[in-house]
């Protein structure tokens, strides 16, 4: 029996070297038997795109809790999808703050109340990154807009703002970039900067001495300061951690890939979820990451057809049917950026035979309820992939949390656990 290539594998002359896709030869020969062998499975990944202000609820959320609902307005941008994804009503984490709660989506924790909780108000895509740590080059990227992000000690996770900038991070050589000109362009590099193999090694020997130190004063401390230096260790260790990663994947070529990046003004908020959007699906294929939030901007005017107001004014529609119509044109642009989103995903093929919707699971939603009302209740969501059967619309009627969804999506991604934030519980309603 063969013994499988190595993923990591490189090809490599004249002084380049490119790392290559997944291969069938990669596969373990447990799987030989087939492409369609459920003996392997490639790796899962998480997408969620979080929207600022809500959608409006009547044209958002089907009347009827079946698999035959009647879509509404705004969910008619991916009708043609339907059996590809579910719809979820009364949904929600039982939190009010209006704007200032929709930071909550993906956690369900309010940022000044994470010391109350054990996981802080860690979001779905940091718990996994905590599960994925250094398999892939990067654990999770937080792109354009950062509020949807959030680590468990209750720091927000910076946002790459641009295309380009992100896609230099994942396909571009930008390690000899020097510090002189980083200093120069922070705006590009500051986010995830980018470190020579000799630089992360020489960080890596100064948290050694620091630990040395460190361990020297145990001995003449009290109890109280010995539990401080212990957290004090423990984030020494964390940076340890990923100090190693970062010295592993500096050593390892970035894929190369047959595109260029696209770039959109947020005016044109179509193009700009596609510009990203097709980002994502290039960082997901080449397996540069396997977790992402995409965070879509809140204010302004968008280059829509029929929509002549600004995007907040439209939220605050005072029941005007013209306001409520151009709303209805703003959402219809999310669901339809996500539902191309999925479009790709679904005709896309893995090496162990499943399409990357089989193996990715994709939300978009928000952290507001209805805009108008400044609610944070019935939360507008929709899901897609990760091999459930879709196609209904599910209403809990408040009989269960957000975070227990979340919960069951950490546990089809793979993390061994019976708890996430506020929950111990996991989703009913889902096959």
């Amino acid at each position: 029996m063969s013994k499988p290539m190595d993923r990591r594998t490189m090809l490599k002359g004249a002084g380049f070297a490119v790392a290559l896709p997944l291969l069938d030869a990669m596969i373990p020969a447990s799987a030989a038997f087939g492409r369609n062998s459920k003996a392997y499975k490639g790796p899962m990944r998480f997408l969620g795109t979080g929207t600022p202000l809500g959608m409006h609820p009547s044209n958002f959320h089907p009347k009827m809790a079946t698999r035959d609902y009647d879509s509404p307005r705004s969910l008619k941008a991916i009708e043609h999808l339907r059996n590809d994804f579910t719809v979820f009503s009364n949904l929600d984490h039982g939190l009010s703050g209006g704007h200032y709660a929709n930071h909550t989506l993906f956690s369900g924790v309010k940022v000044e109340e994470h010391k109350d909780h054990d996981e802080g108000n860690v979001t779905v895509d940091q718990r996994y990154a905590e599960h994925v740590f250094s398999q892939t080059r990067y654990s999770s990227l937080c792109l354009w807009n950062s509020d949807y992000s959030w680590t468990r000690r209750g720091v927000r996770v910076p946002a790459i703002k641009s295309t380009p900038h992100a896609f230099a991070l994942l396909f571009e050589d930008t390690s000899g970039v020097s510090s002189k000109r980083r200093r120069r362009n922070k705006s590009k590099f500051s986010a995830y900067p980018e470190e020579s193999t000799a630089d992360l090694e020489a960080r890596n020997s100064v948290l050694d001495a620091i630990r040395g130190d460190a361990k020297s004063l145990e001995a003449r401390l009290g109890a109280a300061d010995r539990n401080k230096l212990d957290e004090y260790f423990t984030s020494i260790r964390e940076v340890e951690r990923k100090l190693q990663s970062d010295i592993k994947w500096s050593k390892i070529p970035k894929p190369k890939v047959d595109a260029s990046p696209k770039s959109a003004s947020n005016r044109d908020l179509e193009k700009a979820y596609e510009s990203w959007y097709d980002l994502a699906y290039l960082a997901f294929k080449t397996d540069s990451t396997r977790s992402i939030v995409l965070g879509s901007p809140g204010g302004g005017n968008f280059n829509i057809p029929g929509v002549t107001k600004g995007y907040h004014d439209l939220s605050h529609h005072g029941h005007k049917d013209e306001n409520i119509e151009q709303l209805s044109l703003i959402d219809q642009v999310h669901l339809r950026s996500w539902g191309r989103f999925v479009e790709k995903l679904k005709s896309t093929k893995e090496a162990d035979g499943r399409t990357m919707l089989d193996s990715t699971i994709t939300m978009l939603g928000s952290g507001m309820g209805d805009g108008a009302r400044h609610n944070n209740e019935n939360l507008p969501l929709v899901m897609a992939g990760g091999g459930w059967r879709h196609g209904s619309h599910v209403n809990v009627f408040k009989r269960q949390k957000l975070n227990s969804l979340y919960l069951s999506v950490l546990q089809r991604l793979g993390v061994k656990t019976r708890k996430f934030n506020t929950v111990e519980t996991s989703f009913t309603g889902l096959k």
